[in-house]
């Protein structure tokens, strides 16, 4: 949306965001890790 907004108004400079880079959660890897395992079992049932 920032892209489309900007090129509308004819601008052609560099698109720069700052994002906060913060390390992973060991809750979050076990998240993700518990629904892959979820979608394994449902595809081998």
């Amino acid at each position: 949306m920032y892209y489309d907004a900007m090129t509308a108004r004819c601008y052609e400079g560099e698109l720069l965001f700052l994002e906060e880079k913060r390390p992973v959660k060991a809750k979050e890897v076990a998240a993700a890790a518990s629904y892959l395992a979820f979608l394994l079992l449902l595809w081998l049932v």
